[in-house]
Order: C-alpha cells, then structure tokens, then sequence
C-alpha cells in the first residue's frame, strides 16, 4: 500500500493546511494510539529516509478536533486533521443479515438468517457486549480493531447461529473496518486458516487483533471525501461527552510490531471535553453497499467460499 498523496487536496482548518484527515471513532486512549500507529506505518512506506526516528505528536485544535503532527528530525513531515465522530456498530439485524449473506455466497444446505438463530440471547449479548465495552470503569475492547476482532472471534468461536458461523463473524468483521475507512491486506489462505483455528480454540483474540492490525492502512481518500460531505457547522447535531483521560508518551509493542523507529507523543487530558459529531445511522441501503464493497474483494469472496465447504 502506498502512502496517499493528497497535495492536490489540502484540507484547510482555521487558518491552517493539513495533507489529510483521519477519524476518531471511538474514544480511548489506546483508540489514540492505535490510530496514531497506523499512520506512521503508512508515512514510513512513503518516506526515503528509514534512519531517523518518526515521531508524532498529538494535540488539542478545538472541542471537536485532534492534530496529528508527524516529524522526523525535527521537520514536520506530515500535518493530519483528526476530527471525532461517531461510527455506527453492527446490530443484532446486520448480524442476522450477514448470516443470510453466508448462505448466498455458497449455497448450501441447513437454516440461516432469523430462522437460524441457534442462541438469541448470545446473539443480543455479543453485539451489545463488544459495543459496549466498558466494565466497572476500564474499557475491555477499547479500539475499532479489536472490536472487528471481537466480532469475528465471537462469532466463529460461540456458534450463535446453526451455520454460517466463521461467514458471519469475518463479514462483520471487515464490515467494521469499512465503515472505519480502514483498507486490509490478507490473503484468502490467512483469513481460512485463521478463521479455523479460532474456531476450535487454537488462537486468542488478541492474536486476532494483531493479524488484522498488522495488514490494515487507512483509506485516505475515503476519509477526505467523508469529511467534505459534513457541515461541521450547521447540518449535524452536536454530542458533548466528558472524558478525562490522562494520556502518556507510547514507546510500546503494538501489535506484535516493535516500535522502535516511532514515538508517539501527547499531552494531559488531551480528550477532556473533546465533542464527538453524530452522523446519520447506517440505512439498510448503506449497509448492503459496504457488505457488497467487501465482497468485491477477490481474497474475502474466496475466504468465505472455502469456510462454507468445512
């Protein structure tokens, strides 16, 4: 994947010019961290020099608006608008839905979709639970990728329907990352033999988490025409929540990823009173588009086929 270039679409903010814009879409620090993550990776594909460390630093622009400033040797090389808006989840009928979609990829016999629900209530509680992921004041699936990993652990591994498990669980899981404007690398081999082992026990959700991490850069152009499609100003509603989160410097492991060549940076309370801006819930027209750009993946269609065969 290459580092986009959007030189010819400067996005300007306030009196200033950034090269391009990333979403928050759920808000937590290792939220911050994660995205902040994939952004140098995406920038060290592009740049030339792989001798000096890249090091980002996370700042406040308003209530509604984070900055990510990417230098190397003390030149900033890359200036992102990170404003934070809500992502839609997957519901019980998005579920319910790729389950069908299972069926649909290769037809087969046995009973999916609402007909086919084996636990409704496993079902309720996985889509709540992995939403809503905040237990007794820590966050236990607290960024956009775990949750996709979440979604496609739970699913292959629990049995919530009476087939199409492992179908559903990958579905919504890179129907996730779509809505998320997250672009993904992975064989149809790596998805099969993932999407089994998971199944029978043989790898955790965090080795989920660190496949699906390690093959993901964002979809710039995505976001920039997402972002030139909202009135920040007028035409949405404004949610205020209070979040106060004391956020250090990562030099960390992510992802099985040693960060030895980044340094992310960003100060106290970098999230206090930061406003998330609603968009429209997801129609079902929309998602039958996502699930359908999801599909057109040669690699995914494949995956799916070769797991309705076992």
């Amino acid at each position: 994947m290459r580092w986009i270039d959007l030189t010819e679409k400067k996005i300007e903010y306030k009196g200033k010019n950034y090269d391009k814009v990333l979403f928050l879409m759920y808000k937590s620090s290792e939220q911050i961290q994660e995205l902040a993550y994939i952004a140098l990776k995406d920038c060290w594909r592009e740049i030339k020099n792989h001798e000096d460390k890249l090091e980002l630093q996370v700042d406040r622009v308003d209530k509604y608006n984070l900055t990510f400033i990417i230098k190397q040797s003390n030149k900033i090389i890359r200036r992102i608008l990170v404003p934070a808006i809500i992502i839609h989840f997957p519901t019980v009928k998005a579920a319910i839905d790729s389950n069908t979609k299972a069926q649909e990829i290769f037809e087969e016999d046995g009973v999916y979709g609402l007909y086919g629900i084996r636990d409704k209530k496993l079902l309720e509680h996985i889509i709540f639970s992995t939403e809503h992921s905040v237990y007794f004041g820590e966050d236990k699936i607290p960024t956009i990728i775990r949750k996709a990993a979440a979604y496609w652990y739970k699913f292959s591994k629990y049995q919530v329907f009476l087939n199409g498990n492992k179908r559903t669980g990958l579905l919504l899981c890179l129907l996730l990352l779509e809505e998320g404007c997250m672009k993904y690398s992975y064989t149809k081999d790596e998805m099969y033999n993932l999407a089994q082992k998971i199944a029978v026990g043989k790898i955790s959700t965090e080795q989920a988490y660190n496949f699906l991490l390690n093959g993901i850069t964002f979809d710039y152009s995505k976001m920039y025409n997402l972002y030139n499609s909202l009135d920040f100003k007028e035409k949405l509603q404004k949610n205020w929540q209070l979040l106060n989160v004391w956020l250090e410097s990562f030099n960390r492991k992510i992802g099985g990823t040693t960060m030895e060549k980044f340094n992310i940076i960003t100060s106290k309370n970098i999230m206090e009173n930061l406003t998330e801006i609603k968009t429209a819930p997801l129609s079902e027209k929309d998602i039958k588009k996502a699930t359908m750009n999801v599909l057109k993946n040669k690699e995914v269609y494949g995956a799916m086929k070769a797991l309705s065969t076992k």
